[in-house]
């Protein structure tokens, strides 16, 4: 009885890890030799408690499939490759990178590099190694090849630019054959120039004033937030559109908040730029949530349930009333014309 116990338990996990989707997407198809691609890489399974790591490593080996010129590479050599973060699959599998989506879980990761090899390249599924020290059987989906190209360069023709001899003709008369004329409206126009000068020196210009009225980040993230529930986009099927519009008032808040560039940069880099700044774990939380949400709509084209599109917004609202300034206030700021701040008035701030 013990044994067929073991030999259930043993077909229930081998069930769960032949359940491993393993896809890889590009964020383009083609580059030039020194662009940078971003690798969108994604595990969906079933039993994400079974996975000790994976092997990143195999993209340290890429050799382009198909050579290109004279500095076409062979098997044995491995092509130049810039990565943004080096590869580790010492430690176990980055569980916060792990969501739900029903009876679903998808793991996800965006790994960027930068070519310096022309070729075409075919990238391998990296290895995933089980809790029991096997390696898992993965359900590997197609991966476009990515090609890298030489720089365009254009030859320029120089034949058309040589025009023809011009036949002889007369000397037209110049500005020499007139000058007679400046020796009388030089004169006239310094005494105009002088009257003009003293005229606006006794002038005293009214100065042109520009009011700019600078809201707190945290009012300006839950105005767009309300306008964003008004429109309640996923209803309608824009889906992609509602979490684009959803995390760029997100990194938007956390840009005038925080003062890190989080519209230019990736959910790994502006949680590493938080570190420094009065920013806790749960909020930490809450914000990887949103943007890997995000993240599987716009480039894994995941379908979450209609709910959660709303259970996202209210977390958005919760996330922004949490880490908000409370000293931060309105400011009506007066400027002249020069950008030269005449007043500065701060007002309270009822959010």
């Amino acid at each position: 009885m013990r044994y067929l116990i073991i030999i259930i338990l043993l077909l229930l996990q081998t069930d769960a890890s032949a359940q491993i989707v393993s896809r890889i997407m590009l964020s383009d198809d083609s580059i030039k030799i020194g662009g940078q691609v971003d690798i969108y890489y994604s595990l969906q399974m079933t039993r994400p408690d079974l996975i000790q790591s994976i092997d990143f490593t195999v993209f340290d080996t890429l050799t382009p499939a198909m050579g290109m010129g004279s500095i076409a590479q062979t098997d044995e050599q491995q092509a130049d490759i810039d990565w943004k973060k080096p590869f580790d699959n010492s430690n176990e599998i980055n569980r916060t990178k792990i969501t739900q989506n029903g009876k679903q879980y998808i793991y996800s990761d965006t790994l960027s590099a930068t070519f310096w090899d022309p070729g075409l390249y075919v990238l391998q599924h990296p290895s995933v190694k089980l809790k029991d020290g096997r390696i898992a059987t993965l359900q590997e989906l197609e991966v476009n090849p990515l090609l890298v190209n030489f720089p365009t360069i254009v030859n320029q023709d120089t034949t058309q630019q040589i025009l023809p001899l011009a036949p002889i003709m007369e000397e037209p008369r110049t500005w020499e054959d007139f000058i007679w004329i400046l020796y009388i409206l030089i004169p006239l126009l310094i005494l105009g120039l002088v009257a003009w000068y003293i005229y606006k020196r006794n002038q005293i210009p009214e100065p042109k004033l520009t009011t700019i009225i600078k809201k707190p980040a945290h009012i300006i993230a839950l105005d767009k937030l309300d306008g964003l529930r008004q429109q309640a986009l996923w209803k309608s099927g824009e889906i992609k559109k509602y979490q684009t519009e959803l995390t760029y008032t997100i990194r938007e808040y956390l840009e005038n908040r925080f003062e890190i560039k989080a519209l230019e940069s990736t959910t790994e880099q502006i949680t590493k730029s938080l570190k420094d700044k009065d920013f806790s774990l749960s909020h930490e939380t809450a914000l990887r949530e949103i943007l890997q949400m995000a993240d599987l709509v716009k480039f894994a084209k995941a379908n979450p349930p209609e709910g959660l599109h709303e259970s996202f917004l209210n977390t958005a609202v919760d996330f922004v009333n949490d880490t908000k300034d409370p000293n931060s206030v309105e400011e009506v700021i007066v400027m002249d014309e020069h950008g030269n701040i005449i007043e500065t008035n701060n007002e309270t701030d009822n959010g």
